[in-house]
């Protein structure tokens, strides 16, 4: 886990604003989400001289030293001000030029208001602590948003923490649930910096990761490098469930409490709905089902695969309607063939289920799946162009073009190896083929990587690259 650091400015004019920042959306971290100012801890934040403060030196090192790096504003004993000059400087000039002026970290301009350790769903994880700086005497705050560092940072502005949950709420502005907590506490504290920066704050693994989208991510028995299964609830007054995949009792349990406080909060629970039919995807639907007494919606292949009668058949083209949340129905087959994705008008997030991943890929299984039809799926999401997407497996993608190209070009070039070995073999099966088109992958993967294979084959069988007789293919001349 690493350790970080999140600066969080704030000027009082007529009143309190603080400044955030638009994340460049290719990152990896929070791409594409508003945030505060801040990094990880490197190894130059040992050797950083801190006098007073509170917290960790460490942790008020890194927290001076990006807000240095992203923003241009250096916090010294000499005080704060603006200086490219240390901002150009490489970690040893740094340090020597602190040396020279015999300056450190003033610890004492930085507040500790909070320390948030991520959810252990999340891929990338951190112990952060959440300082604040007051720049209301620094002399041309507004020159801040034209001095960000553009590799990591698209854009920023001063704006009041009121004005900041006001476009999370209507302007689809992606916002994590620690910078989403400081602004609610600031407008609850009328101002004032309330939260308590004593203990780590230990999110409840579920979040609000945009008006009229709740995310619980359940442990599940899926393929690794995945460990959760996004369930997501929809809705703020009538609600559907999507995908509650855990029959584990404790993460059964976790998922039931959130229900239950978003029911008493007056949400009406109209059903469960299915992405598709894999079991790390539906395993809670039985308890969910029977707890708040409630159908299941899904389209007819899911069923046939589960075996059950559903209360409604889902279609492309259908609207799921829950009021402001109301959902548009995608028929997105070739993971499996009955998969759904869903437009959320609300927030313009579309959840995709398993056509992509945040980490890693996805297995098309010719058992249930279609390579054919799945790289169509991807091109039907792509030609949406949404501002952002929400998997099964990990967090919300901020501009996923580039995903979602990723993934269609990564599946071509798999199927050209596996042509390329077909060639060298003249005739074979999956089997025999995997070591050859999957050259990276360990031998004990190989058994899954050959349903891939096989997935690859029939589509080049079918675009009339390659021929079939039962399992044995070969190059088509």
């Amino acid at each position: 886990m690493k350790t970080s650091s999140v600066i969080i400015p704030y000027r009082r004019r007529h009143e309190l604003e603080v400044f955030w920042t638009l994340r460049q959306p290719h990152l990896k971290f929070l791409g594409g989400f508003y945030a505060f100012f801040g990094g990880s801890v490197e190894a130059v934040d040992t050797r950083i001289p801190v006098r007073g403060g509170q917290g960790d030196h460490v942790s008020l090192a890194c927290a001076a030293r990006e807000f240095l790096e992203e923003s241009g504003i250096w916090v010294g004993t000499h005080g704060v001000r603006w200086s490219e000059h240390l901002r150009a400087l490489s970690p040893e000039a740094f340090l020597e030029d602190l040396t020279k002026r015999d300056e450190a970290v003033d610890g004492a301009f930085f507040h500790a208001v909070g320390q948030w350790i991520t959810p252990d769903f999340a891929a990338i994880r951190h112990t952060s602590w959440f300082y604040t700086v007051d720049l209301t005497e620094l002399e041309d705050s507004d020159r801040l948003a034209a001095s960000l560092q553009s590799e990591e940072l698209a854009q920023g502005e001063w704006l009041t923490p009121a004005a900041a949950l006001e476009k999370w709420r209507s302007e689809r502005a992606l916002v994590s649930q620690p910078v989403r907590a400081v602004l609610e506490a600031l407008v609850q504290g009328d101002g004032r910096f309330v939260l308590d920066g004593r203990e780590p704050t230990r999110p409840r693994n579920d979040a609000e990761a945009a008006p009229g989208l709740r995310i619980v991510p359940l442990r599940t028995p899926t393929l690794p490098p995945a460990t959760h299964t996004n369930c997501i609830i929809v809705g703020d007054t009538r609600c559907v469930v999507i995908d509650p995949g855990s029959d584990r009792p404790d993460e059964l349990e976790r998922l039931f409490a959130v229900i239950d406080d978003h029911l008493r909060e007056g949400a009406e629970l109209a059903a469960i709905v299915l992405t598709h039919h894999h079991p790390d995807h539906v395993l809670g639907v039985d308890a969910v089902r029977s707890r708040y007494h409630v159908g299941v919606w899904a389209h007819p292949r899911t069923a046939h695969h589960l075996g059950v009668s559903v209360e409604r058949e889902l279609h492309d083209g259908d609207r799921i309607d829950l009021g402001p949340d109301s959902l548009d129905v995608l028929l997105t087959p070739g993971h499996a063939d009955g998969h759904l994705a869903f437009v959320h008008e609300r927030s313009g997030v579309v959840i995709v289920g398993d056509l992509v991943a945040q980490v890693g890929t996805i297995l098309v299984d010719p058992i249930d799946g279609h390579m054919g039809d799945y790289l169509d799926s991807l091109a039907t999401i792509q030609a949406l162009a949404p501002q952002a997407i929400l998997p099964s497996h990990g967090w919300i993608i901020a501009a996923p073009e580039g995903l979602l190209t990723h993934y269609i070009e990564h599946r071509m070039a798999r199927e050209a190896l596996v042509l390329e070995a077909l060639r060298t073999r003249t005739k074979a099966t999956a089997d025999e083929l995997t070591p050859l088109a999957y050259p990276e992958v360990p031998s004990e993967i190989w058994p899954i990587a050959s349903r891939s294979v096989l997935a690859h084959l029939i589509h080049l069988v079918e675009t009339g690259h390659a021929l079939r007789t039962k399992d044995v293919f070969e190059v088509r001349v």
